[in-house]
């Protein structure tokens, strides 16, 4: 089943993640995991890959093809997800397959068994989700590390907050743009 879906797409840079601190990265131990920390929109740098985990428990699964500022999106799996400790099972709603991620944090997951990715690669969030469906926080990543601007939001959708990172440390918790 192939399924395209278009969305405009907001820029930011993207690039494969260092291997080496993929697994050895601490799990944050002292969150339980719930749906409500999987909501979001995550990416696969290493070949475009986007998996999306909506309310209620939801998922897709594609390909991305960027356009400039639109991005098309193929879908090849779609269905429901569970919560089994910190696995995530992605359950295909057309062959009945399950996919496996490993909850890693709010913002990375790492594949264990998933079609079109190789086993211990991180998914970065790049928008996640308030359980009403609207975006709680936007970013962009560099080489698995956050880079740019950060944007929150409430629950409502109002902009909160920017917060500018580099490398993976925060450059200004108050990101204001300059006129």
């Amino acid at each position: 089943m192939l399924i395209k879906i278009t969305y405009l797409f907001i820029p930011f840079i993207l690039y494969s993640c260092n291997s080496s601190d993929k697994l050895t990265e601490q799990k944050d131990s002292k969150s339980k995991l719930s749906m409500e920390k999987v909501y979001g929109e995550y990416y696969y740098p290493g070949n475009e890959i986007s998996l999306d985990l909506t309310p209620p428990n939801k998922f897709l699964l594609g390909k991305q093809d960027s356009h400039g500022d639109v991005v098309d999106m193929n879908i090849f799996s779609e269905g429901t997800f569970n919560l089994e400790d910190n696995t995530i099972i992605l359950s295909d709603s057309t062959t009945q397959k399950n996919m496996l991620l490993q909850w890693l944090n709010e913002e990375k997951l790492i594949a264990i068994k998933i079609d079109s990715v190789m086993t211990g690669q991180t998914f970065l969030v790049w928008n996640k989700l308030y359980p009403n469906g609207g975006v709680k926080y936007s970013g962009g990543w560099e080489n698995g590390k956050k880079e740019g601007i950060w944007q929150f939001y409430d629950e409502k959708g109002q902009s909160i907050n920017m917060i500018l990172y580099s490398n993976d440390s925060i450059v200004d918790k108050d990101f204001k743009y300059k006129d």
